[in-house]
């Protein structure tokens, strides 16, 4: 037996090794000079790129993403996906209100790169080399760079004076195993970029603050930032030879994006985390004095999000977190490495449930670096089950309503995508941002997968769900996993409910198909369901008419959201009046064909009432019955 146990250890070790050895990625090191210009709006920079070839390919050529394009004009990717989704606001800006990046000048030790513009997208460019680079080797680019900022009309650009930098630098698509992943900046459908060093320097008016990804490096900056809790403004500290500027120093290593945010009004609250295993987080908090009340609470929040997602995944793998408050294209939060930006919301206890989820990415999708463009639900929806996990906890003290107010829109959510599902307009998990209906991205990334996780967590266990998701962590981490790999990772622990509960993923339909019946009394709470049941409901009615007087009754029926195929409600009744007794019923049936018509109802449905009455001659009442049976199509 014991020798049985080896053997099988190390067949899967032997497995795993191979699977190792063979993985590879590409390796980035930035050095990134930027100077922001607030009355015009813009950006000036230098960068600086060692490109590391660690695939077996021999690479004549390295695609750029030059996001700031999808801003130019009216004919982007993202201009034509925001029509598509129903929103005009780019569509009719003013063109100062627009941005670009240009100036580009792609060099390798002086000599001038030839370039070639993408077929179909202004934000894509190929850069050509000079001499093939083979595999195991590096070259080491630079260029200056140019950026216009727009408008804030979806992650990044300026809202007046309050700006948000991201995706504002020339940068290389990711190549993996697959080949190259270009793609156009869209406001649906996020990222997927290479892992790498940021060393960034950022030149902006003294009087700014400034939050970004990685560890500020000056001494003197963040002794000034310390003061920033006041609601007005400190006395600047000149930092640079170069009078009303500053140069600030951020580093950071194993994240796959750079981004920042300045704004003179920002109060700033830090404190430090300890983790666990002993290593203490740097932890800040930006925000505006107008919503400083709101964000009362913002550092504790930020250290339940570490910490819990740190007991639940593994330790936070980066030794700063940051928090910034302010207004972007659309009301709700976006992640970037160690740094996540909120917009301004409702009350604390949404800001709470936003700072969980957006503090989580942190592990998925900044150390799990997936590609979320093509599997957003890797990110979004595993993201979303530990929301909801962090959510069915007993409700913070300083949380009043918040918990009955979380438990309120996971139910709205999972509505919406129920009744998709049932309509027949859902699609399956699997597929692609660009390829998502705007009513399904949410409904089926965020929430859906949710609930398949939560499956997934209840077929295997918690105890060995948590284990087996560490352990994909653990081995992940820094890396670029694939579905294929978080299914590898719980086949090791069950590989009959993996194969299962996998192939719900490329399915559209309820997740589960053997629903339960479920009775309810009255009109009880069926709209909080994780698809487990179909429920039956009883309610007592009352009907009345001329003959047969008032009718109490009782009424069997299942119209409650969702719709099902099948579809029932009978309700029998007996009328005081005429002592006799009455009811209606209505049975349908729904299919959904793929021709020209999208669904097709068949029913039957009857009536039994009394019509008339009339007293013979010795002066008894008589009732004439009505009854009535009806298919339809």
């Amino acid at each position: 037996m014991k020798s049985a146990v080896l053997a099988t250890l190390l067949f899967f070790h032997s497995l795993r090794s191979a699977g190792q050895q063979s993985y590879w990625q590409q390796k980035l090191h930035y050095g990134i000079r930027v100077t922001l210009d607030d009355a015009k709006h813009t950006l000036d920079g230098d960068m600086v790129l060692r490109y590391v070839n660690n695939s077996p390919d021999t690479l004549r050529n390295i695609w750029f993403h030059l996001w700031p394009n999808a801003y130019k004009n009216d004919r982007t990717a993202f201009s034509e996906q925001m029509l598509q989704n129903g929103n005009t606001e780019f569509y009719f800006s003013d063109p100062e209100d627009r941005g670009y990046i240009n100036g580009l000048d792609f060099r390798i030790n002086g000599r001038v790169l030839r370039t070639e513009d993408h077929p179909s997208d202004i934000d894509i460019l190929n850069v050509l080399l000079p001499s093939p680079l083979a595999p195991g080797d590096s070259i080491t680019l630079s260029t200056p760079f140019h950026v216009k900022l727009p408008k804030n009309f979806s992650r990044g650009g300026h809202h007046g004076n309050q700006y948000s930098i991201t995706q504002w630098y020339p940068k290389p698509a990711v190549y993996d195993r697959k080949g190259w992943h270009t793609m156009p900046y869209l406001d649906q459908g996020e990222y997927y970029a290479e892992f790498g060093t940021y060393d960034v320097r950022i030149t902006v008016p003294e009087e700014y603050v400034v939050a970004a990804t990685g560890m500020l490096q000056d001494s003197a900056e963040r002794a000034w930032i310390s003061q920033h809790t006041a609601v007005s403004n400190p006395k600047p500290i000149t930092h640079n030879p170069k009078p009303n500027v500053k140069t600030l120093h951020f580093t950071q290593s194993d994240v796959h994006d750079f981004a920042w945010f300045a704004d003179k009004d920002y109060i700033v609250v830090s404190d430090s985390i300890r983790l666990p295993g002993g290593r203490s987080v740097e932890a800040r908090a930006y925000y505006h004095p107008a919503v400083r009340e709101k964000w009362a609470h913002a550092m504790n929040d930020i250290r339940q999000a570490i910490l819990l997602h740190s007991a639940w995944i593994g330790e936070y793998p980066y030794d700063v977190v940051s928090v910034v408050e302010g207004v972007q294209g659309n009301p709700s939060g976006m992640e970037y490495p160690t740094i996540t930006f909120i917009h301004d919301l409702s009350d604390s206890a949404d800001i709470r449930a936003t700072i969980f989820h957006e503090v989580g990415h942190n592990w998925f999708q900044v150390a799990l670096g997936s590609d979320e463009r093509s599997h957003p639900w890797m990110d979004e929806g595993v993201n979303t089950f530990y929301d909801r996990r962090y959510l069915s906890m007993a409700p913070l003290p300083h949380r009043k309503y918040g918990s009955r107010m979380d438990d309120m829109k996971a139910e709205l959510s999972a509505i919406d995508f129920r009744i998709r599902e049932a309509a027949h307009l859902d699609q399956p998990i699997t597929t692609a941002a660009d390829s998502m209906h705007m009513l399904n991205y949410d409904a089926i990334t965020y929430h859906k997968t949710a609930v398949w996780m939560k499956e997934l967590e209840r077929a295997v266990g918690r105890g060995d769900f948590d284990r087996t998701m560490q352990e994909y962590f653990r081995r992940w981490a820094f890396r670029h996993p694939y579905p294929d790999d978080l299914r590898e990772a719980f086949r090791q622990t069950n590989a009959a409910v993996a194969d299962t509960t996998f192939a719900l993923l490329s399915r559209t339909g309820p997740l589960d198909m053997n629903h339960k019946l479920k009775p309810k009394i009255l009109f009880g709470s069926v709209w909080k369901t994780d698809g487990q049941y179909r429920y039956t409901l009883l309610n007592p009615i009352a009907g009345y008419n001329l003959y047969d007087g008032l009718m109490p009754g009782l009424a069997v029926h299942n119209y409650s959201p969702p719709e099902a195929r099948f579809m029932y409600a009978a309700a029998g009744m007996y009328g005081i009046g005429s002592k006799r007794f009455t009811g209606i019923g209505r049975f349908s049936y729904a299919m959904f064909p793929s021709g020209p018509f999208r669904r097709i109802d068949m029913f039957l449905s009857g009536a039994h009432f009394s019509m008339d009455r009339y007293r013979d001659s010795t002066g008894r009442t008589w009732f004439q019955a009505f009854t009535k049976i009806a298919p339809g199509i």
